[in-house]
């Protein structure tokens, strides 16, 4: 059978879940986490039993990622707000900020120092009404950037294997690519149908 033909198999079904399910991150010590309403739920892949709730948020959490040095793990919701969470400890860290609109992306770069969130509302900006992207800085704790391009909710957030490089994707049918250093914007991909 070639690669492309090969059947998948459930291997587990992890039951314990009362709402969509958003982000299903996996870390380097065989975790997976998994949104269920305002929580996250931390499964034993091993094992398939429920390990820990982590609970800092008010309302249904939309974005989960965790840091490539499996450290952290982030999440943004409806509440507003994103959250920094220690994977060891299993504690919450800090509340990054609190926004006026719903988080609907988070990401962490590649070097594990930095964390994107990408929201809903248009702010006021030197070039009009911009959804904006706010990079926070995971050791201070601090908003280094805004990058506002984007006329819609940013949906999707990646950044580039060097780290030099965030990539957006926004319901306003564009694709951004920022320059993390600067925090300019220097390519747009628009969807024309």
């Amino acid at each position: 059978m070639s690669d492309s033909e090969q059947s998948w198999e459930c291997i587990a079904e992890l039951v314990g879940h009362s709402s969509w399910i958003y982000g299903v991150p996996i870390t380097s010590n065989g975790m997976l986490a998994s949104v269920s309403g305002h929580m996250i739920l931390l499964w034993d892949l091993e094992t398939q039993e429920l390990n820990a709730v982590l609970e800092g948020h008010t309302k249904t959490i939309l974005a989960l990622d965790r840091s490539p040095d499996s450290r952290f793990l982030a999440s943004g919701g409806i509440d507003k707000i994103t959250t920094l969470w220690d994977l060891e400890t299993k504690e919450l860290i800090c509340t990054l900020a609190h926004r006026k609109d719903t988080i609907h992306s988070v990401a962490f770069s590649p070097d594990s120092k930095l964390l994107a969130s990408g929201g809903e509302n248009k702010y006021k900006t030197v070039n009009g009404q911009k959804t904006t992207i706010y990079l926070w800085d995971i050791d201070s704790q601090e908003l280094t950037k805004t990058l506002s391009g984007h006329d819609l909710r940013v949906n999707s957030l990646a950044f580039s294997p060097d780290g030099k490089t965030l990539a957006s994707i926004s319901n306003d049918l564009t694709t951004r690519l920022w320059d993390v250093e600067s925090g300019s914007q220097t390519q747009v991909w628009a969807l024309v149908f």
